[in-house]
């Protein structure tokens, strides 16, 4: 058994523990409706059908009236999300595939009528209704949800909303490679381009599952180089990230093996082998990596030397502060468990 093997089973074992009898996964009171999706994606592809149609059922009973589905945080519900929608659609759209149930046929094109009317400009899309930011990861949620519509549909509108977001996620690639967290438009109160190793590797993986590799190899050269590039002795730069509430996410390491994977990269072991390190006795993983010490004084001191305004440094500062404390009292949430299970399995199961 090699080592994404390894990981997949024992995480395998850890999130089927979760499962409640309606089919959902929850790990507390806090039930979401991404995560099980992910969980049940990644069960289809190693070909476990055990209570999957259980959870599929309970996906369809949480999908609203206009095909989105929303998503509950620890801080706030959101009636309509657009990546969660992209998500969980086009998991349905796996299901379909592998039972032939018009069901989630069905859920699945309302879901492709609700994202089409998210999109604000040519390949930009709204996370929620009223959030018009243009969030990079959710544009290419939205193009690999289209992609395998479109495979099983042959929906030509399908096809062209993917490569409409494929190119605007070309132009939006930032010199050195980097895909930024979202667009900065010129009146905008955010001054710089956001960039992170999770964000980066998370739109990445979305785009390299559209397999339009041809028509984007120079722009996906250049976001391999700049990912590997964050890597150092088997571990990101965090101190590097401009996305302070994501410092040290774990799924990054999982998203970035799936892209390795999927271009066959030979940094894929170093990230294998650093979530082999992170992961717990029982097969889970913690949300955040420990951030350490000479990376948290980089990470202080490039706040301090940037070129932000006073006001602006100052709550950066103490944002970096938070999360650097966060990522050493890490504590589980199936929000990240679920994204590393759903982005690993695309190294051992069928291209679903």
């Amino acid at each position: 058994m090699n080592m994404h093997e390894t990981l997949l089973e024992r995480m395998k074992h850890g999130l089927l523990a979760l499962r409640q009898e309606d089919g959902s996964y929850r790990d507390g009171s806090l039930v979401d409706i991404r995560p099980t999706a992910e969980i049940v994606h990644g069960l289809l592809r190693l070909h476990i059908e055990e209570g999957v149609e259980q959870s599929l059922r309970w996906l369809l009973s949480k999908q609203h009236y206009n095909g989105s589905w929303g998503e509950e945080m620890h801080h706030a519900t959101i009636r309509e999300n657009t990546l969660a929608t992209a998500v969980i659609g086009e998991t349905l759209l796996a299901a379909h595939r592998r039972f032939h149930d018009k069901r989630y046929a069905d859920a699945a094109r309302k879901s492709f009528t609700f994202l089409l009317s998210q999109e604000m400009q040519p390949g930009s899309f709204a996370k929620i209704p009223e959030h018009k930011e243009d969030i990079l990861n959710v544009d290419a949620a939205c193009a690999s949800f289209f992609h395998a519509f479109y495979l099983i549909f042959k929906e030509q509108r399908a096809a062209d909303a993917r490569d409409r977001i494929l190119r605007h996620l070309e132009k939006s690639q930032l010199e050195d490679g980097a895909y930024p967290y979202s667009v900065v438009e010129k009146d905008s109160p955010q001054q710089i381009p956001l960039r992170d190793p999770y964000y980066h590797a998370l739109t990445l993986f979305f785009i390299m599952r559209t397999q339009q590799y041809p028509s984007l190899s120079v722009s996906i050269r250049r976001a391999f180089a700049w990912l590997d590039a964050q890597l150092y002795r088997g571990r990101f730069r965090w101190d590097n990230s401009d996305v302070l509430f994501s410092l040290g996410s774990t799924p990054a390491y999982a998203f970035s093996a799936a892209c390795f994977h999927a271009a066959k990269l030979s940094s894929l072991p170093l990230t294998l082998s650093r979530l082999h390190v992170l992961q717990r006795r029982d097969g889970l993983f913690d949300p955040f990596e420990h951030v350490g010490s000479w990376q948290s004084l980089q990470g202080l001191y490039r706040e301090i030397t940037g070129q932000l305004p006073l006001a602006a440094k100052m709550q950066h500062i103490k944002e970096r502060c938070k999360r650097i404390v966060k990522s050493r009292s890490s504590h589980p949430d199936l929000f990240y468990h679920s994204q590393i299970f759903y982005a690993l399995s695309t190294l051992q199961g069928e291209l679903l």
